[in-house]
């Protein structure tokens, strides 16, 4: 890419595009309203005010040839100097010409209905977690309380199927018991009837014998 020197000055009517970096020397007047898309790098910007300084010696310090109509507060607390340039040097008019005053009301009802509206969601929200776990703890004990009676109630099943095993078993024995005896009894009749019987055949026989 080939550069081009000129000498001298440089008019358009139309339109200027610079691809790259421009670095311009000397001073520039822009006649024209001009707009910054990006950010705007000044070390120095030319306004009245010139700022707030401790002394009177750190403004004259930073600014030692001021300009008509710049203006500069000195002090670290109020009231503060106001001090204006006049004749090249900064002159001190006084503190009762220069009265700081912050519109602070409208801003305090804004944090105090800010504040009252957070106040007030909190409350809210505690009501809210109070709730919760009343309905919780009620459940919760509702459940124990279901628990509890099942158990109670499968206790209970147990302790009447517990008894009744009992029972049933209890008439077992009892029937098995009689069912021996009887048993005994019959065969004992038996072995008597038969003794008796052949008793008497041996009678009969011996008589036939005789």
């Amino acid at each position: 890419m080939s550069s081009e020197y000129i000498s001298g000055s440089l008019e358009t009517s139309g339109s200027a595009v610079v691809g790259g970096g421009l670095t311009v020397s000397g001073n520039t007047v822009l006649g024209g309203r001009v707009t910054v898309k990006g950010f705007l790098d000044a070390q120095n910007i030319k306004t009245p005010c010139k700022g707030l300084f401790k002394t009177e010696e750190e403004l004259g310090e930073k600014y030692p040839d001021p300009l008509v109509g710049w203006w500069a507060l000195v002090g670290s607390s109020e009231p503060l100097t106001l001090y204006r340039a006049s004749g090249g040097e900064w002159e001190n008019i006084g503190t009762d010409t220069f009265t700081i005053k912050i519109e602070c009301d409208s801003l305090v009802s804004q944090i105090e209905a800010e504040t009252s509206a957070r106040e007030a969601a909190d409350t809210a929200l505690q009501a809210n977690i109070d709730a919760e776990a009343k309905e919780r703890k009620y459940q919760d004990d509702s459940l124990a309380d279901g628990i509890e009676q099942t158990i109670d109630t499968l206790q209970s099943e147990m302790d009447e199927r517990k008894a009744a095993d009992e029972s049933l078993r209890a008439e077992l024995e009892a029937y098995s018991d009689n069912s021996v005896d009887n048993e005994a009894a019959e065969r004992k009749a038996a072995d008597t009837a038969l003794s008796e019987r052949v008793g008497a055949l041996e009678a009969s026989m011996t008589q036939s014998v005789a």
